[in-house]
């Protein structure tokens, strides 16, 4: 324990005595012991410096001139009740020992001073003034803590309470004070968790842990709670102090954060952490019960067609609907998971069979080709759907997932909007579309890619145009036509690069026919695809590739699949005017395969049709119904005063039908094969060196 000499460093002392003597004898005792020293002739003076630097401890003569001591000592004390005050007297006198007491003078020390004396009152004045500077910090802390603080005695019977405490329970102390703390029992925990925590109190002195209580207003929160138990000599209680604080916040800032961690934040699917998680679950319960589970991995049809011509703000709105959808095609035991982008997995757990799966599958499509009305908009997709069975299909989560990707990109190859169940080849496929897709740039740098010509004829049987026809001829020999890798192109964005490299190309070519042959007026024509028509720099870059070839826009048509029609967005007609201002005809590609409507006919600049090859595919004269479609076709054509090309021409007896409508052109292999570029110089009749 330290000494009274160590304890008066901290405080400021007040000494006042009119004998000179004395006043210098306890200077030189108090400077070298107490943090600072004031030293006073008479009682004015005292209480002067006693307003001047506010000391810990005052100690005074009682008889002296101007103001005795304890005068001075009352005026003090109405200054400041709690400050000690040591009297040195040479009275001893009841009488003035009562006024000493109604004054409130702490000690007194009779002259002549005994120094063994004065220093055990300075001793218990030291002490005193610690603890009360100390239990002044305790009441600080007490009332200005941001935890709740709860005092109760043996009987755990509330004593006192802080703010902090009414703040989060709602409770004042008035209302809480002589009352036992389960008034705030929240109901959630037992009997059993209450006896061990009272165990775990006696036994240790101290419990800790998360616990739920209910505020006055009926609300249940989360609390973290550490009980003290406080015992006397014999070991027996007589306080237990409880602090606790609202773990509210806190909690809500974990649910975020395990939210971020686990799902989706557009959709508020499960994300793939999640998904891999209650896969592992669901394989290892499958495996315990010897029951099968399918995994679906589904692909959104269009996704990116819808995202780059609506943007992104539509495109977010449909995969939120997308998964509204999704969630009443399942079981609220099944999972459904968003990967990212468009692609979403299905877990089923514990299905009967393969039917099972079939059906929600099916269930899956339906609702993706149902027409999505977004904002006014009216968008149309669908969904590939790949299947993979546990165990039939892989015996781990990665397995099962690569199966399912395989099997839905299986669909994708076939045609689309549809499912199918994993089988073993797929992964051969997969493993060679991935080849495809990590090749792309490489094979645009080594020169891979070839054009081709083919050449459009009109009723005479010249050649009018010739429409650029995109070859992969790979490293390997094998060559790739445009069904192979334009899908993945277009959504990989290769496409842009890969446009751009056809659009220079053929430019080039036939900027040199036309000056190298008398076929000044013969057209190219080049397909577009969506991302290249939503691309923010397309029309600059064609601008320049006119203007650096010194190219007539009159012969450039640009061919648009008529399925871009169907959502195009007003991006899109803007572009499209505008390239019909500068003279380029749009044609529209695959025209008949049920997508456009009559009013997109009538408002964009289309110049032509390119009537889809299934309308002509097996046509045959008595086919009354399919000639009845491809004449009324032609009529409409004329009606809104556009020319017509009939492609997709393998027969004589195709071309023969064609040939009875007029003011037709016509294109396919039964009238000319795709042409190499010098190929189709022959063709056009220049015969030059190469």
């Amino acid at each position: 324990m330290n000494s009274s000499n160590d304890i008066l460093k901290n405080f400021t002392v007040l000494c006042v005595e009119d004998d000179t003597d004395i006043r210098e004898e306890l200077g030189q005792f108090l400077k070298r012991r107490v943090h600072q020293l004031h030293l006073a002739c008479d009682g004015a003076e005292g209480l002067a410096l006693f307003k001047a630097h506010t000391p810990d401890l005052v100690i005074t003569d009682i008889l002296m001139p101007n103001m005795n001591g304890l005068d001075m000592s009352r005026a003090i004390k109405n200054l400041n009740p709690e400050v000690p005050i040591i009297v040195i007297t040479a009275f001893n006198e009841p009488d003035f020992f009562l006024r000493a007491i109604d004054v409130g003078i702490t000690k007194y020390v009779l002259k002549p001073i005994e120094m063994r004396k004065f220093i055990a009152s300075l001793s218990e004045v030291a002490w005193l003034l610690r603890a009360q500077r100390e239990l002044r910090i305790s009441a600080t802390v007490f009332d200005a803590s941001a935890e709740a603080i709860v005092i109760t005695d043996s009987k755990n019977r509330i004593i006192t309470v802080n703010p902090a405490f009414s703040l989060i329970t709602g409770y004042t102390h008035d209302e809480v004070v002589g009352k036992d703390p389960k008034l705030l029992n929240s109901g959630r925990h037992d009997a059993d968790f209450f006896a061990a925590m009272w165990v775990e109190l006696i036994q240790n002195h101290k419990w800790q842990g998360e616990i739920w209580n209910r505020r006055k207003n009926g609300e249940i929160y989360p609390e973290w709670l550490t009980i003290s138990l406080v015992t006397d000599e014999t070991n027996h209680p007589i306080y237990h102090i409880a602090i606790f604080s609202d773990m509210t916040a806190r909690k809500a800032i974990e649910q975020r954060l395990y939210d971020l961690a686990h799902f989706d934040s557009l959709t508020h699917l499960p994300n793939r952490t999640l998904l891999a998680d209650r896969l592992h679950q669901a394989i290892a319960q499958a495996e315990r019960n010897n029951k099968q589970l399918a995994l679906l991995f589904i692909d959104l049809d269009r996704f990116k067609y819808v995202n780059d011509t609506f943007g992104h703000l539509i495109g977010d709105l449909l995969l939120q609907e997308v998964s509204l959808r999704l969630k009443s095609c399942v079981r609220s035991s099944d999972t459904i998971s968003r990967l990212g982008g468009d692609e979403f997995v299905v877990l089923l757990p514990e299905i009967s069979d393969s039917k099972g799966a079939a059906k929600v599958a099916k269930q899956i499509i339906k609702q993706l080709t149902s027409t999505f009305i977004l904002k006014d908009n009216q968008i149309h997709i669908g969904g590939s759907v790949g299947i993979a069975l546990y165990p039939d299909n892989g015996g781990d989560a990665e397995t099962l997932m690569k199966s399912a990707d395989s099997a839905m990109y299986a669909v994708k190859e076939s045609g689309r909007n549809n499912f199918q169940f994993f089988q073993k080849e797929m992964n051969q496929r997969l493993h060679e579309r991935l080849a495809i897709e990590n090749t792309f740039v490489a094979a645009l740098n080594k020169n891979e890619f070839q054009l081709l010509y083919h050449p459009t004829f009109d009723a005479n049987a010249n050649i009018i145009s010739v429409e650029a026809l995109l070859r992969w001829h790979q490293a390997n020999g094998r060559v790739l036509m445009p069904s192979e890798f334009l899908d993945l192109a277009e959504e990989t964005g290769f496409i842009l690069p890969l446009g751009k490299w056809v659009l220079a190309t053929a430019i080039t070519k036939i900027k040199s026919l036309h000056t190298l042959t008398n076929q000044k007026n013969l057209k190219l024509a080049i397909n577009l695809s969506a991302r290249q028509l939503n691309a923010p720099d397309f029309y600059d870059y064609i601008i320049t590739l006119l203007t650096e070839n010194a190219f007539d826009p009159a012969c450039l048509e640009f061919e648009i699949p008529e399925k871009i029609l169907l959502n195009a967005s007003q991006k899109i007609f803007t572009l499209l005017n505008q390239f019909h201002d500068l003279g380029i005809a749009i044609v529209v590609d695959g025209f008949g395969a049920g997508y456009a409507s009559l009013l997109d006919l009538s408002i964009l600049p289309i110049k032509r049709l390119k009537v889809d090859r299934s309308l002509i595919a097996n046509a045959k004269a008595s086919d009354q119904v399919k000639m009845s479609l491809i004449y009324s076709i032609v009529d409409m054509a004329k009606s809104l005063s556009l020319s017509i090309t009939m492609g997709g021409l393998e027969t004589n007896e195709q071309t023969d039908l064609v040939k009875t409508c007029a003011n037709l052109q016509m294109q396919g292999f039964r009238l000319c094969q795709p042409l190499t570029a010098v190929e189709l110089e022959e063709q056009l009749g220049f015969h030059g060196t190469h």
